[in-house]
């Protein structure tokens, strides 16, 4: 049986004016596609999910 040996998102920088920036570019609808991934792995690091759960 296999265990994940996933480790944490590395913790980055934040305030929750940054934060609220970046779930509105993540849900637009307007935004590219990149931008939107992006901002849904930065969301991911800082609510320190593990790294194979942020690749998702």
């Amino acid at each position: 049986m296999l265990q994940s040996m996933s480790r944490p998102a590395a913790q980055i920088a934040r305030s929750l004016e940054n934060r609220e920036v970046l779930k509105r570019l993540g849900s637009g609808r307007t935004e590219p596609k990149q931008t939107v991934d992006r901002v849904r792995i930065v969301l991911g690091c800082l609510e320190s999910l593990p790294v194979q759960q942020v690749a998702r």
